[in-house]
């Protein structure tokens, strides 16, 4: 969090090992660099931070995965925790859950893959006290249907709307990935992030 607003991303970069751990490292590092910028860019737009984000790792990406390398998918939120005005950029990635009252929304937004260098996908959206975002990879959904046992997003959002608090949307949504997953080896690294707003103290 910085200056009042909260940044989050959850990425998924393609292939495996050594080259994809690199692509990794290299955009966490200039995510990284990037936030050290915004304590001197008070005046900068939430919007213009969240893009700023976008563009270092896309830019990281470019550089890693030249000569046909990898690329990654990213999904950056910018949060103005006074307002609860909030931006989405989609790079390629999976959808970004809203949870609001006892609606679970998709925040869809179509963009191009980091390395691409192209244009990501925009929407904003209000993230209001006791609202909550499920951010995931596509490994969630797509392990389970490699094996034949379907794990669909109307699925993802029935777990979310039957268990309340983010520690029981957690424990549910494991429980159910292995039951279905039973003893196979999913081939995709498996993420997804829970994050609730609270009442200000």
């Amino acid at each position: 969090m910085v200056n009042g607003r909260l940044y989050i991303q959850i990425g998924d970069v393609t292939g495996h090992g050594i080259q994809a751990a690199l692509v990794t490292a290299s955009v966490a590092g200039a995510i990284t660099s990037t936030y050290k910028l915004f304590s001197q860019m008070r005046q900068s737009t939430l919007e213009a931070n969240t893009r700023l984000l976008l563009e270092s790792a896309d830019e990281a990406v470019a550089m890693s995965g030249r000569n046909g390398g990898p690329v990654m998918t990213m999904a950056f939120i910018g949060v103005d925790l006074k307002t609860g005005e909030g931006i989405y950029l989609n790079a390629a990635h999976v959808p970004v859950l809203l949870i609001h009252g006892d609606g679970v929304h998709s925040l869809l937004a179509a963009g191009a893959y980091l390395g691409s260098l192209g244009t990501p996908g925009l929407q904003r959206f209000n993230f209001g006290v006791n609202d909550a975002l499920f951010l995931f990879t596509d490994g969630l959904t797509e392990n389970c249907q490699r094996f034949g046992k379907r794990f669909s997003m109307s699925e993802l959002k029935k777990i979310i709307r039957s268990n309340s608090g983010c520690q029981n949307i957690k424990d549910a949504m494991i429980h159910l990935y292995d039951e279905k997953m039973a003893e196979e080896n999913g081939d995709d690294d498996v993420t997804f992030l829970v994050v609730r707003r609270k009442q200000a103290a």
